[in-house]
């Protein structure tokens, strides 16, 4: 950079304003590492270093900053070059312009008119070349080098020190060169007014014999303005601008405090240094006021902690003030987003190491600027899944754990299983019941906690199902048979059951819902009978009862016949069910008790009508049965009439 007027601390800054020129930003002297602002013909180069072939002076003017112009130069392919730019005088104070010139130059014995030359020039706001400054350099035999004092010749021919040096007899004829030479202009009679600063340089007539200069400028300097400094460091020591001849500075009280030309200041205010000019080109006024305003800087200051990826940043402004009032704050978050207020918050929503900067600025143009690295730690990417979680109760259900993280590690895990249980484990089961008639659901919820203690949540609702129990249940009407009564009706009252199946006793299976059965049996039993049902969900359940299969003993006799030999109730017996053998009697009297028929046997205890001798009398007949029951020997003692019919 150029040396300027304003010293700046580190991220502490202050804006200075010289009225129409601007020190920082307009390349005075090259050092945006381009020709902005800057008009440019033929052979121009910048250059960053090197050594003069000839003169040994350095190519990069050493009392400025990192560039230089080169115009024109000694090898093949170069030729006329020049650069010009326009200098806006202010129209108020007293307005300094330094530039600064080096150059070497081919001594081929050409008269003064064709030799190779060396141009700066000035052109006030009509285009008129100004008489001073004005340089024109040049070799020619008759006058030898011209221009500048202070020329020095080679000692050898040119291609001795550049063997690509071109020219009519690089090898016969040695090179004129001058060191740095140093030009300060008083401009202020051209106050208010655009002039035009041009340097050029121009090959001979005739052919390739050659000049070329290195150029630098300096900002121009103008004493209307007050130079601010902002600091934050008392004393600070500052220098007032160079090569003047005498220096007188004084306090904001205007006390004189020193001749150098540069001072401690210890406290701020507007203090001022008058100078004697000295080497002043053409004329220029013979004192010179400058005044330096030396300012605090606000400290730029905040506090905040490391956060996780989804939070907001709370950013506290600590920032340290001066007396004068703020100006502006803006939080700078490095990504395109700013904010403006005095504390902030934000949301980076991503991970990793961010940068955050506070500028605040006073009302006097001081700034200062504090960034800090803020991490932002990665939360937790929960993912699990479940094995096995839609069933009947009970229900076992595998939750297995895809947890994963971006940056740093999980340190703890938190499972809400909906049953208010909690597990720490990586992976768990857990087993979920249904005592109800309608279909429970089950929320599942994991918590992942990073070694940083960011959480995260991930809560998969109803991922548990679990169908309810059907209920199976019958009653038999009747429950209890006997030989004389086998059939029995299942009634099916289970819930919700959507499909049956039956198993009557191992005889037989049925898939309806009540089905009617009649046991076929002589024999006194139990029989186990068994009703599974099913829900369209895969759920079962199962009930056995038994049905009881009794011996029952009875008698039924009617109370007429007719033994007319047609087949239809030609006989008259006792119908017995559940009846011994042992122990039968059956008898039939007429009217007057004489007994015509009889019969102690259970088989064979029919009676056709017939009378011994008599034939079959239509009559009222009286009959008498003693018999006992088979399975409890119960004792039958019946009497009766029955009337035959012929």
């Amino acid at each position: 950079m150029k040396r300027t007027l304003l010293t700046l601390t580190t991220s502490f800054f202050c804006i200075n304003t010289l009225l129409s020129i601007n020190c920082e930003t307009d390349n005075w002297g090259f050092e945006n590492g381009n020709f902005d602002n800057w008009d440019v013909t033929g052979s121009v180069s910048l250059e960053n270093s090197g050594t003069d072939y000839y003169g040994g002076y350095p190519w990069v003017y050493q009392n400025s900053g990192s560039y230089s112009v080169k115009i024109s130069g000694d090898e093949a392919g170069m030729s006329n070059g020049s650069i010009s730019r326009s200098i806006d005088v202010p129209s108020e104070g007293i307005t300094y312009f330094n530039f600064h010139f080096a150059m070497s130059i081919f001594n081929y014995p050409h008269p003064a008119s064709d030799a190779a030359k060396f141009y700066v020039e000035f052109f006030d706001q009509n285009n008129n070349l100004i008489d001073c400054p004005y340089y024109e350099c040049y070799y020619s035999e008759d006058e030898g080098p011209q221009g500048v004092d202070g020329f020095n010749e080679t000692n050898l021919p040119a291609i001795n020190y550049n063997p690509m040096a071109v020219g009519d007899g690089p090898e016969l004829y040695n090179v004129s060169y001058s060191d740095w030479t140093d030009v300060r202009l008083d401009l202020s009679a051209y106050a208010g007014q655009t002039i035009k600063a041009v340097f050029r340089v121009q090959w001979c007539t005739f052919g390739p014999d050659w000049a070329y200069a290195l150029v630098d400028v300096d900002c121009p300097i103008n004493n209307k303005d007050t130079f601010k400094e902002c600091t934050n460091e008392f004393p600070v020591y500052h220098c007032s601008i160079d090569d003047m001849s005498a220096y007188e500075w004084y306090d904001p009280s205007n006390t004189l405090l020193g001749n150098g030309q540069c001072m401690n200041i210890n406290t701020p205010g507007i203090y001022k240094c008058i100078v004697s000019p000295s080497n002043i080109e053409c004329s220029g006024a013979e004192n010179l006021e400058f005044k330096y305003n030396f300012l605090e800087i606000p400290q730029a200051n905040f506090t905040s902690e490391n956060v996780c990826e989804y939070d907001s940043l709370e950013l506290i402004n600590t920032s340290v003030f001066s007396s004068e009032n703020i100006e502006s704050i803006i939080w700078d978050f490095h990504n395109s987003d700013s904010v403006l207020t005095y504390d902030a918050k934000y949301l980076y929503g991503n991970y990793g190491e961010k940068s955050v900067s506070l500028t605040v600025a006073s009302a006097n143009g001081c700034f200062s600027t504090m960034t800090k690295q803020i991490e932002i730690y990665a939360v937790p990417d929960v993912k699990f899944s479940a094995l096995n979680n839609k069933g009947c109760t009970e229900l076992c259900v595998d939750f297995l754990n895809e947890t994963s993280i971006q940056a740093g590690g999980i340190n703890k895990y938190i499972w809400e299983l909906g049953q208010e249980d909690e597990s720490e484990n990586f992976s768990v089961s857990s087993c979920y019941s249904n005592n109800s008639l309608e279909t429970k659901t089950f929320d599942i919820s994991l918590t992942a906690i990073s070694n940083n203690q960011c959480a995260s949540t991930l809560t998969k609702v109803n991922i548990v199902e679990v169908y309810p129990q059907p209920i199976a249940n019958f009653n038999a009407e009747p429950n209890f048979l006997d030989f004389h009564q086998p059939q029995t009706r299942f009634n099916n009252t289970s819930l919700l059951a959507d499909y049956n199946s039956w198993d009557i006793g191992g005889f037989y299976q049925s898939n309806e819902e009540s089905p009617v059965y009649s046991f076929s049996t002589e024999e006194e039993n139990t029989f186990n009978v068994c009703l599974y049902i099913e829900t369209i969900h895969g759920c079962m359940d199962t009930t056995c009862e038994p049905v009881t299969m009794k011996g029952k003993s009875y008698v039924y006799i009617p109370n007429s016949f007719t033994p007319n030999n047609n087949n239809l109730n030609d006989l008259f017996k006792p119908v017995c069910f559940g009846i011994a053998e042992e122990g039968f009697e059956f008898n039939i009297y007429d009217r007057w008790g004489k007994v015509v028929y009889k019969s102690v046997s259970l088989n064979d205890c029919s009676w056709d009508g017939s009378i011994k001798n008599s034939g079959k009398k239509q009559d009222v007949y009286s009959w008498i049965l003693k018999c006992k029951g088979k399975y409890n020997s119960e004792q039958f003692y019946k009497t009766g009439l029955v009337n035959m019919v012929k």
